[in-house]
Order: structure tokens, then C-alpha cells, then sequence
């Protein structure tokens, strides 16, 4: 797979039926099918998806490359080198989920979701009456409902607009939330009432995902909102924690009124703080996406050198208190001005020795003898304090651009999830 040997993928796609092999081989072999591409490889990949007794993880990943089966991308889904396919056609998918179906659904209700999705991309219709289903049985969870009603959009199921109408006023927020959403997307006019609503909510979610919709497509209802939400911010009647979603919404709207507004709000902040332009990523963050971001984000990728309980590295300070001990304004002042919050112990010693060479790193120890290293490569190094030359203390060893490669909505993301830590 790796190298790869594509004449062997034949054999090594076979090897499917053996649901008890690791996660690493599994991977590979769902991908060797996934690649060949037949119908016979898309039903092997719908069968080991609904089998109970294969890890979920791999099942989800099945499910996602018979979503993906049209359209796969140039990157290899094991291992992200280059390697281009051909578009194929979506009805081997779609047939091969439509055998499953039944078995597929009986799953989790995070397969069932992915079933859902996946079904909804290929437009099967046989999913229909399942999702109409998830929808009307108000005992389900929200989120699982408001995915319902998006694939109902999806599938432009009978009287749809009529049912979004009236999930507009559903005791979910979620629900609420999508509804709003999708009868924007048709009908502004329409819509307008509802995200007067969903801005005046007393549910976080509502106001933020409600000022997203509205941020969406600059039209005249959109404008007539943020134009009123911007004179309330303004006026300092806006909560904290929606404070960012109104100017990102203003901002993808724009026009020269909203302009000004923005300009006026620009100016009211503290011109010689640095921090200021970040001032409302402190509140309202979503702490689960701000956990992807920590582990995940590779631009960023936090934990090569936080340690967060058993998870990371140790060049920075462990965080896995760090919301109990510090306040949002902190934790936003280490994400965006890292050099203005260093941790105690954590400052970087600069050393140049006898030899001509220099090193930069955190103390890790010291005695009589050895000062002890850790790099911002995470390397230690040793170094005998006879031959030190020059040393002297540095910045922060988190790197001050960091927040270039971070929204605005992902720095009051990780601010949330740092803040969530603090058993």
C-alpha cells in the first residue's frame, strides 16, 4: 500500500473480510478498495461498514469514502502523498449503501449520522422515510433531528418548506438553529422575523449561529439586521459572548454604512493595546472545537509542546489546570502576546559557548556542572558549563506568529477549551 505495489491491491483489498485486523491494516485495505474503485469494491466497503463487530472508527471511514466515492481527493486517504484519481460515478456508491441500508442504520447514532450524510451526498431517496423519522420523533436529540431536517432540505422532500416553517418554533435550539438557517437560504423575507429571534435569544448557540446565517449572503434583509446589531454593539447592549460574531458578520457584509459602523467601533477600542483587536475572542468560544484545534490544527498544533494530562510534549508549561489557575484575559494574552505572558520556568535561555555555537531552549536543569535543554524541537541537550561563553534569558518559546494561523473564531475557540481545564 505504502510503496505502493498497486498490482497487489487486488489481494491486499480482499483482505477486508477480516474485520479483527488493526486499525493501521484495516485502514489500508478499506483504502486499496476505496482506490480500485469497482462495484464490487464500493459493496465490500458497505458491507464491512455495517458490520457490528468492526471498530467503529473504521466504519465511519468507510462510510466516508462511499460519501467521497464521485469526487475522492488527489491527496491518498492513508497517507496524504499526491496520488490523483479519476471521478466515477455516484450510483456505485449509492447502490452500495441502498443494499445496507437497514443494517447500516442500526448503528450508533454517530453512524447513523454519517449513514445519513453520506446518503443525503449521493441523493438516495431510499433514506427518505428515515430521516422524516429522526425529525418527527421529537424524543431524539436535537442535533440529530436539526441533521435530519438539513438532509430533508437536501432531498427536497414534500411539503419542505411548510415543515422548516414550523421548526422555526420547535423546542430545540438546535433545530431552531437549522431551520433559521435553511429558510434564509430560500426565502430572506421570510426568514427575517426568525433571525430577529435567533439574535435576541437567550441560548448562545442561537445568537451565533443565527448571526452566521445572516453573515452568509449580503442581501437586504441581512443588511437591515447587522446594521441594527452593529448600533447595538455600539451601544455596548450586545452580550460579550456574541460581540465577535456580530462584527465577522458585519465584516462579510460590508457596504458602506456597515463600514462605518465598524470604523466607529474600531475607534472606541484602546488604540495603544495590542491586545485590543482581540478583545472578543475572551468570551463565547466553543471548548470542543477548541480541542481540534489544540490536538489537531497542524498549523498550530499545540500539544508538540503542551502536555495536556498524558497527551503532549513538554518544551511549554502543562496546561492541564491551566483554566483553574488563569482568567480568559490571560489565556488570550498567551495565545496572541505570547511574550507578554510567559510562564515562570518556562522563559528561554540563549547560550553561546566557546566553540562558536549557540543554543535556545527552556531550562530542563541545572548544577554545578551541566545546564539542560529543551529545544523548541523538543530535543534535549546537555551542555558542559565550562565552555558557556555568553548566556543570557530570551522570549517566549512559543512562536509570536502563531496567531496568523488562527482565526478570530478559532482563537476564542482554544481560549474556551483552555478555560474548560480546570480539574
Amino acid at each position: 500500500h505504502d510503496l505502493p505495489i498497486s498490482e497487489n491491491f487486488n489481494a491486499l483489498a480482499k483482505l477486508i473480510s477480516n474485520a479483527s485486523a488493526s486499525n493501521p491494516v484495516i485502514r489500508r485495505v478499506l483504502n486499496a478498495n476505496f482506490r480500485l474503485g469497482t462495484k464490487e469494491h464500493a459493496w465490500a466497503i458497505a458491507r464491512f461498514a455495517s458490520n457490528k463487530n468492526a471498530d467503529e472508527l473504521m466504519r465511519l471511514e468507510a462510510i466516508d469514502m462511499l460519501k467521497t466515492w464521485a469526487t475522492p481527493s488527489s491527496r491518498d486517504r492513508v497517507l496524504g502523498d499526491w496520488r490523483p484519481m479519476k471521478q466515477r460515478s455516484s450510483e456505485i456508491a449509492a447502490s452500495a449503501i441502498q443494499n445496507f441500508l437497514p443494517t447500516l442504520l442500526s448503528g450508533s447514532p454517530k453512524l447513523t449520522k454519517a449513514v445519513i450524510d453520506a446518503a443525503t451526498e449521493l441523493k438516495l431517496k431510499e433514506i427518505e422515510p428515515t430521516v422524516k423519522n429522526i425529525f418527527a420523533n421529537s424524543t431524539n436529540d436535537g442535533p440529530s433531528r436539526a441533521d435530519a431536517l438539513r438532509a430533508m432540505a437536501t432531498l427536497n422532500v414534500k411539503e419542505l418548506k411548510q415543515t422548516i416553517l414550523k421548526a422555526v418554533n420547535d423546542k430545540s435550539p438546535a433545530v431552531r438553529i437549522a431551520a433559521r438557517d435553511l429558510i434564509f437560504k430560500t426565502d430572506p423575507g421570510a426568514a427575517r422575523k426568525a433571525l430577529e429571534a435567533g439574535v435576541n435569544s437567550e441560548n448562545v448557540a442561537e445568537r451565533q449561529a443565527a448571526y452566521a446565517t445572516i453573515g452568509s449572503t449580503p442581501n437586504g434583509v441581512s443588511k437591515k439586521l447587522i446594521a441594527q446589531s452593529m448600533q447595538r454593539l455600539l451601544a455596548g447592549k450586545v452580550p460579550a459572548d456574541t460581540r465577535l460574531d456580530v462584527i465577522l458578520a458585519a465584516n462579510s457584509i460590508g457596504g458602506k454604512p456597515i463600514r462605518a459602523q465598524l470604523a466607529a467601533y474600531e475607534k472606541s477600542l484602546e488604540a495603544a493595546n495590542p491586545i485590543s483587536k482581540y478583545i472578543e475572542c475572551k468570551e463565547g468560544g466553543n471548548a470542543a472545537r477548541g480541542a481540534t484545534i489544540f490536538f489537531e490544527k497542524g498549523a498550530v498544533y499545540c500539544m508538540r509542546c503542551h502536555k495536556i494530562e498524558d497527551r503532549g510534549g513538554e518544551v511549554g508549561p502543562n496546561l492541564s489546570q491551566i483554566g483553574k489557575e488563569k482568567d480568559r484575559q490571560y489565556l488570550l494574552e498567551a495565545i496572541v502576546m505570547p511574550d507578554a505572558a510567559i510562564a515562570k520556568n518556562f522563559e528561554t535561555v540563549m547560550v553561546d559557548t566557546d566553540d562558536g555555537l549557540s543554543f535556545r531552549g527552556i531550562l530542563k536543569s541545572e548544577d554545578e556542572t551541566t545546564l539542560v535543554l529543551i529545544t523548541p524541537e523538543a530535543k534535549v541537550i546537555s551542555i558542559d558549563k565550562e565552555t558557556i561563553e555568553q548566556r543570557g534569558n530570551g522570549k517566549s518559546s512559543m512562536p509570536a506568529d502563531l496567531v496568523k494561523n488562527l482565526s478570530l473564531s478559532e482563537i476564542r475557540d482554544l481560549v474556551a477549551f483552555l478555560k474548560s481545564l480546570d480539574k
